[in-house]
């Protein structure tokens, strides 16, 4: 079979499903796995790159109508989003300190989306700095003040404002990060990008699990990578899966790590070819928080930790006097489940803890010396 017909072949079996959903007014609901059932059949070679554009140049009328129906699909998720996101300003005036913009900046401004109908809008603490008031921008025009009603500094970089005089307003929908994979279709749309409003990049998951640190804090976090542009202004835009749902937040203050273990810088001054977001899963106990107490806590361990050899975590340094001190862990340590949940990783494990109660008491299993050994813990809250 020839190049162009395994494309447009791969073409029909990717679009007309998506297309027949919207057409009964269903959501987008595509599953990638049919994509792997004829990965198979596409014989990519080098230098193929020709190959491609021409067999794309030479598409006749059938074949256009299936390309159009994926470029309609991505219109619909992009139009039902574009309502929910916004942009966040904050005045020089407002700012805790004058340092924190160039000399002829007038205001900070970043991006968030509605995360409930009656008023409450997410975005990155870094961009909802100080007490505010905050000025909120919607794409069709309309603006609102709002109010800090909390935020994360601690680890996810979130804040959730309230709108004053807000009602009736489109939420965006928070999906399950778990399931998001590498080569998923996504779509960010940014409430702000070099002073336009809702920009829209289609691209790809391009990891999950990265693990990052706050430079400041030292704090460890799992963020999704996302392949596409992104620019000055968007930490705060949602990421939508090919359900049109949210399944990370881009973030703008965390650092990426190298292999070598070296914080990358992830600021987004200009424009980048991929981001960082915290997955809606964390969003969500995020959010949740806030809304009950105005604050986020986290669990700790008090020990520091990095990916052993064979799986699981490598106990690196015991903080004295902390939790896993008095429970009896030890440097060389390696924690291979917590709670009874395997720990393949230094991602699953910090992706639990963060997950657990502040002050709770769980069950971890460390390997030591070849030998297992399960050592309860009371877990102790982040400062």
């Amino acid at each position: 079979m020839s190049f162009r017909s395994n494309l447009v072949r791969w073409t029909a079996i990717l679009v007309l499903p998506v297309a027949a959903s919207f057409a009964q007014g269903a959501r987008f609901d595509f599953d990638f796995s049919t994509l792997k059932a004829v990965e198979s059949k596409i014989e990519l070679r080098h230098g193929n790159a020709a190959a491609i554009v021409n067999a794309i140049g030479g598409l006749q009328d059938p074949d256009l109508a299936a390309l159009e129906a994926f470029q309609n699909a991505n219109r619909v998720i992009v139009e039902r989003a574009m309502p929910s996101v916004v942009a966040v300003r904050v005045e020089r005036g407002q700012l805790p300190t004058r340092n924190m913009l160039p000399n002829k900046a007038l205001a900070l401004e970043s991006s968030g989306f509605v995360i409930d109908s009656k008023g409450l809008v997410l975005c990155t603490a870094e961009g909802a700095v100080g007490q505010g008031p905050f000025r909120i921008t919607f794409n069709d025009g309309r603006e609102y003040v709002a109010r800090k009603l909390g935020a994360d500094e601690l680890v996810s970089n979130l804040a959730l404002l309230e709108l004053e005089g807000a009602t009736n307003l489109t939420a965006l929908n928070l999906g399950n990060s778990d399931r998001a994979r590498p080569g998923d279709f996504a779509i960010l749309v940014g409430g702000s990008r070099a002073g336009y409003t809702s920009s829209v990049t289609i691209g790809t998951i391009a990891g999950v699990d990265r693990m990052a640190i706050d430079p400041q804090k030292g704090r460890f976090m799992p963020l999704i990578q996302f392949n596409g542009l992104v620019g000055a202004g968007e930490p705060g835009s949602p990421i939508l899966n090919a359900r049109g749902e949210v399944i990370g937040v881009l973030s703008g203050a965390l650092a990426a790590l190298d292999p070598d273990g070296r914080p990358l810088n992830m600021q987004t001054q200009t424009i980048a070819s991929t981001g960082f977001a915290v997955p809606s899963n964390m969003v969500t106990r995020v959010v949740d928080q806030i809304k009950r107490t105005g604050k986020v806590q986290y669990a700790v361990l008090g020990l520091k930790y990095n990916n052993a050899p064979r799986g699981g975590a490598l106990v690196l340094e015991v903080v004295v006097g902390g939790p896993a001190a008095k429970a009896g862990i030890k440097a060389e340590d390696v924690i291979v489940e917590f709670d009874g949940r395997s720990t393949p990783n230094v991602a699953e494990l910090t992706k639990m803890l963060y997950a657990a109660r502040p002050n709770s008491q769980v069950t971890i299993t460390v390997l030591r010396n070849g030998v297992r050994q399960p050592v309860t813990v009371r877990l102790g809250v982040a400062p």
